[in-house]
């Protein structure tokens, strides 16, 4: 069975410098697919959509990764709409900082 595999950004920021990915206010961005955070820090998503288009909850099309997956210091999840994953959303105890609201 085909596997869908996750955004994994290899990004970071900094404390007081965090990268910002967001829509612009009023507009909608759409990441067909998951995406995995395991790696970054200081990274602010912000009013994404986030989610499988083709999503198979019984999972018989194709076997989806988790839709959010942080384990790193200073991530932040704004309002943002998250969906379609194997699992929804994911946090492990290595996660410092998270920030999640709105979602």
């Amino acid at each position: 069975m085909p596997r869908r595999i996750s955004f994994a950004p290899q990004i970071s920021g900094a404390p007081g410098q965090p990268i910002v990915i967001a829509s612009a206010p009023g507009q909608q961005a759409h990441l067909n697919g998951t995406l995995a955070l395991g790696s970054i820090q200081y990274v602010h998503l912000i009013r994404l959509e986030i989610g499988d288009l083709n999503w198979d909850p019984l999972q018989q099309k194709h076997v989806n990764d988790t839709a959010v997956n942080t384990g790193r210091r200073g991530p932040q999840v704004i309002n943002c709409n998250i969906f379609g994953g194997a699992m929804g959303m994911g946090v492990w105890r290595p996660a410092i900082d998270l920030e999640v609201y709105g979602t």
